[in-house]
């Protein structure tokens, strides 16, 4: 609260006194009002007039702790998709070590053609049970799609597994500048990219004197006894 302000009494006016009077006494009660504020909300900076360069910092640490708060947020939902690609791959294990039982149990000469065919059924039923694995969701993405988690990523064209996902990952900051993922890509967890075929020899080579008839026909040569006509 401020203090009072002298007034001289001698030669100035009474209406002039009467109006410094009031004027501090106006002071004063907006002094009170403020420390009642500040009593009341807990806060000693209710304007930033009140006080500008604690009014700056104080606005810059509350946008570092809105950051911060989001970040814990990106942080507890970045766990919980990862504790579902956990329990998702721990399902992966159980189904492999069942496929690897059903392969040990008719491993022989001993075992039958109807035991056999009965162990490739329960492998093609766990295969199938694996492709639903891959297509997991977990609040409403799609666990292993790499980054196109709106992509359902394994499906059946014939007798082969597609892959519809990539090799990316959906990233989240974990602290300012700091990224992590919070999901497996396919191509990571069940290989959903089959590695290039790379040789040494050319398929599809130039005929010359020095060409071997392995070589001709894509690789695949001709046939023992087998005939090639050559014509101009």
């Amino acid at each position: 609260m401020a203090g009072l302000i002298p007034i001289p009494t001698t030669r100035i006016p009474g209406l002039f006194a009467r109006q410094r009077l009031t004027q501090q006494l106006q002071n004063d009660q907006l002094a009170l009002f403020r420390l009642q504020d500040q009593v009341s909300t807990g806060r000693r900076i209710i304007l930033p007039s009140d006080d500008a360069p604690s009014a700056l910092r104080s606005i810059a640490l509350q946008r570092l702790i809105g950051r911060k708060t989001q970040l814990g947020s990106n942080i507890a939902t970045g766990q919980s998709f990862l504790g579902g690609t956990d329990t998702a791959l721990l399902s992966v294990a159980d189904r492999l070590i069942e496929i690897k039982a059903a392969t040990l149990e008719v491993v022989g000469t001993v075992t039958t053609e109807e035991q056999r065919n009965s162990a490739i059924a329960k492998i093609n039923g766990v295969l199938n049970s694996l492709i639903g694995v891959a297509n997991t969701q977990f609040r409403g993405r799609y666990l292993f799609a790499g980054s196109q988690t709106s992509q359902i990523p394994y499906s059946f064209e014939d007798d082969n597994v597609a892959y519809r996902g990539d090799v990316g990952s959906v990233q989240s900051y974990a602290d300012i500048g700091v990224l992590f993922s919070s999901n497996a890509s396919g191509l990571s967890v069940f290989g959903g990219i089959s590695n290039a075929v790379v040789g040494s020899i050319d398929l599809n080579p130039q005929l010359s004197e020095n060409t071997l008839l392995s070589s001709l026909r894509g690789g695949d040569g001709i046939k023992a006894n087998g005939a090639f006509t050559i014509s101009d």
